[in-house]
């Protein structure tokens, strides 16, 4: 600790203080990291296409959205104001922000979403609304293929993609939209890092029981067409359009195994190493073979 000399002059009391005050600033700034080392996390929600014939809108309030940093044992961030999507306007690669959590730098391997409730409408106007307590509240874990990282003053960039097809089941008949009687919501998602994804994109078709004539190959609409990285659990599943086109967007990068499932009139089709690279479209044709 200095102690003043109060008898030295006072012009050199002044700089003797001066010197003081600029080396405490500079101590309280170094103990308070946070100054210089925040970073905003993006989220962005978007579902892949599906052909559900007598749904309109699938409505999902999220009212919480939680990160945690890796290594923690809890949720240690969050923001809590509603926030209301419809996931059916969010097909075919377009995507809403969801949020902006603003986070020290570090790196973040879960992102936690609190749903509040579900509206389904159906095309004959019909709904079903489905409110959680909460006591009793949707919570879904979402963790990456590889933790988030957020550095100091820039933006991370992720997408929760909604599987519709797998968080919806109807209940009742399902051949007509007025004998639903309604539906069974249990979401179904995954948390993809935007700057690593690319898209896969092709033709589902058959051989037309002639495989060495493709002149003849016929498109086959509405098929499921899924694809999965060996050694992991989730996987990703789109449906062929009227044409018998298809799209997967928002892919890791990375090697991909790829299965269509079999029908009354064709067989069941795979092919192994759909190699997905950043920012570019993999090509994949299907072609089955007529049972």
């Amino acid at each position: 600790m200095y102690i003043f000399d109060y008898n030295q002059p006072a012009i050199k009391r002044i700089g003797i203080g001066i010197f003081f005050i600029i080396l405490l600033t500079g101590t309280l700034q170094c103990s308070n990291p946070t100054f210089s080392v925040i970073g905003t996390l993006q989220l962005r929600l978007t579902s892949q296409s599906v052909p559900q014939e007598h749904v309109r809108s699938v409505f999902l309030t999220i009212s919480r959205v939680s990160a945690r940093s890796e290594g923690a044992l809890s949720f240690e961030f969050s923001n809590t104001a509603p926030r209301i999507s419809d996931l059916f306007e969010l097909q075919n690669g377009i995507t809403k922000n969801l949020d902006l959590l603003t986070l020290p730098e570090n790196q973040y391997d879960a992102i936690r979403l609190t749903i509040s409730d579900v509206k389904i409408e159906l095309t004959n106007g019909r709904q079903f609304i489905t409110v959680f307590p909460d006591s009793q509240n949707v919570e879904i874990i979402l963790t990456p293929l590889n933790p988030i990282t957020v550095r100091s003053k820039r933006l991370s960039d992720v997408v929760i993609d909604f599987d519709l097809l797998r968080s919806l089941q109807a209940m009742g008949d399902i051949s007509h939209v007025n004998s639903i009687t309604g539906y069974h919501f249990d979401p179904k998602a995954r948390i993809v890092d935007l700057t690593t994804v690319g898209q896969i994109t092709g033709l589902v078709k058959h051989d037309n029981g002639t495989p060495s004539i493709v002149s003849d190959d016929v498109s086959v609409k509405n098929h499921p067409i899924t694809v999965v990285q060996p050694g992991q659990e989730d996987s990703v599943s789109v449906f062929s359009s009227r044409e018998g086109e298809y799209t997967m967007f928002f892919m890791p990068a990375g090697s991909y195994t790829m299965l269509v499932s079999p029908t009354d009139s064709t067989r069941a089709w795979s092919v192994d190493d759909v190699v997905v690279t950043t920012a570019n479209l993999t090509r994949q044709d299907v072609t089955s073979s007529r049972q």
